[in-house]
């Protein structure tokens, strides 16, 4: 019933910040590890 599709969809948003979060979080590392080895360039 449409009970059931709700708890569907809240699950599915709880699960999409959480992707969300983890894809903002790894995208971060990325941008930081490019960001240091940019500056280890200059340095050297």
């Amino acid at each position: 019933g449409i009970g059931h599709l709700i708890g569907i969809y809240r699950h599915f948003r709880k699960f999409d910040q959480l992707t969300a979060a983890v894809i903002f979080v790894v995208v971060g590392i990325l941008a930081f590890d490019q960001l240091s080895v940019q500056i280890r360039k200059r340095i050297l």
